[in-house]
């Protein structure tokens, strides 16, 4: 995988090799290219973002894998990033990747941690909120993304307005409410129908301002086996 964008454009990122047969059995998903070229895209075009948004943002990767939603970010002029992966293997590679490029210790930290099982110590040494928040589970772990952003919430680690990109499979929903372009609140219900889950959406003529929830559902994409939600923090 390249860096497509910004000042390391076309750098190589170093991945790990793993058979598709371990992908399978421990739920490893290498982002795609396209798919990370698309969700940049969003992010510095789409009309539901602030300008310039990426531009000194404060960057948070979790499950981070090779790092390359952050160092993409990085090559965009983010401030900063913190890359967190519970894998030894996933922190070396990110740290060799970063190494490479010389970029400086005062634009990341790299955290070896469970997200949802972040320490008091680990909070204060990181006692920052961040602007933009990427999320790439495992597809096994799906099920772990809510408590995830709740994790982010209660640690008061997202600022209001916070952008949450999630990358999971075609087949994992959230159940927050859906705002498309006019603003206006579509309420998202889940169902299981074969050991999948499919959405069924009704419309709502409730106001962004009225929502209860503590997140809402800007924009949502399928690419092949993946599926990229958008979320913005709104309490």
């Amino acid at each position: 995988m390249k860096i497509t964008s910004g000042r390391y454009r076309n750098y190589k990122i170093r991945t790990p090799k793993i058979s598709s047969n371990l992908q399978k059995q421990i739920g490893f998903h290498p982002t795609k290219g396209k798919v990370k070229q698309a969700i940049f895209n969003i992010l510095q075009h789409a009309r539901y973002v602030p300008e310039n948004f990426l531009h000194n943002a404060t960057i948070l990767d979790i499950c981070c894998g090779s790092g390359a939603y952050g160092i993409e970010a990085l090559s965009l002029d983010a401030k900063f990033v913190l890359f967190i992966d519970n894998n030894i293997n996933m922190i070396n590679i990110i740290r060799s990747n970063i190494e490479h490029l010389g970029i400086t210790c005062d634009r990341y930290a790299i955290l070896q941690e469970d997200i949802t099982k972040i320490s008091e110590k680990t909070q204060i040494c990181y006692d920052k909120e961040f602007n933009i928040v990427f999320i790439d589970l495992p597809y096994k772990d799906a099920q772990n993304i809510e408590q995830t952003l709740c994790t982010l919430r209660d640690k008061n680690w997202i600022k209001k307005d916070c952008i949450i990109v999630v990358e999971t499979t075609r087949y994992k929903f959230l159940p927050y409410p859906i705002v498309n372009q006019t603003r206006k609140v579509k309420k998202l219900h889940s169902v299981i129908k074969n050991d999948k889950s499919f959405a069924i959406n009704l419309a709502d003529n409730s106001d962004i301002n009225q929502i209860s929830s503590t997140f809402c559902i800007i924009d949502e994409r399928l690419y092949g086996r993946t599926r990229v939600i958008i979320l913005r923090y709104i309490q």
